[in-house]
């Protein structure tokens, strides 16, 4: 019997390790791969035809030193944090109806017949919600729609790159902050679809020609908020190209 037990932990000890990540608060089954910070301009009531740009959440690290979400916040725009579980490939563009949408299940009550019995019900599995709950419902569903949206808007972008650009194969770095609008050399960049890319880079000559010289800090906000709202990264909406 010793043996038996000697020979088990000696082959437990030899099983190789596997280190999982670690989310404080959260299930690490269900643990978010990838988030951004989603920036909203427009009407002050979260609809749909309003624009919306996707960020890093860390705007150090891509090379906006003068930006940070409470200053956006400050300027009138509104800022929420989108945590992706899941990435999807890049390919045909999918109705957003057809995604998952969140949902609450309710318990069909039980029914007696007459003279039988009193029925016992069920605990409610849905109580009503608090106002408070009802606003993060609302917030969260808005969430989903300007993801879905923006996806669908690259999708379309895509064709638009791929029907303009048919021999430009393969990926490039992208730059979040171009360099010539005096983003550094070392920011923060993206691997998109080379014909993708050329698009962006056609978008924001049109918008601030290579002659110029920088824009201002200002101005360079703008600008970027305004591309960026019609040809949206991929990464940061939760795409893998």
């Amino acid at each position: 019997m010793r043996l038996l037990l000697l020979g088990v932990v000696m082959l437990l000890g030899c099983a190789p390790s596997r280190s999982l990540p670690l989310v404080e608060g959260a299930d690490v089954a269900s643990a978010p791969t990838g988030a951004s910070l989603l920036v909203r301009g427009g009407a002050e009531a979260d609809t749909l035809d309003e624009w919306a740009v996707f960020l890093p959440v860390g705007l150090d690290e891509a090379g906006l030193h003068d930006w940070s979400a409470e200053a956006l916040r400050s300027a009138g725009y509104r800022i929420s944090v989108i945590e992706f579980e899941t990435t999807v490939e890049s390919g045909p563009a999918q109705d957003p109806g057809d995604e998952p949408a969140e949902f609450l299940s309710r318990r069909p009550p039980r029914r007696g017949g007459s003279g039988g019995p009193p029925v016992r019900h069920p605990p409610s599995l849905n109580p009503r919600p608090t106002p408070q709950q009802r606003q993060d419902m609302q917030r969260r569903a808005a969430d989903l729609a300007a993801v879905q949206a923006a996806r669908k808007l690259y999708y379309q972008r895509l064709a638009e790159a791929q029907a303009l650009y048919p021999n430009s194969q393969g990926y490039q770095d992208h730059h979040l902050v171009p360099v010539y609008l005096g983003g550094p050399k070392s920011g923060v960049t993206y691997r998109i679809p080379t014909a993708y890319h050329k698009l962006i880079t056609r978008e924001f000559r049109r918008e601030w020609s290579y002659d110029r010289g920088e824009p201002t800090p200002q101005y360079r906000q703008e600008l970027l908020l305004k591309v960026y709202s019609q040809y949206p990264i991929p990464q940061l909406i939760g795409i893998t190209p």
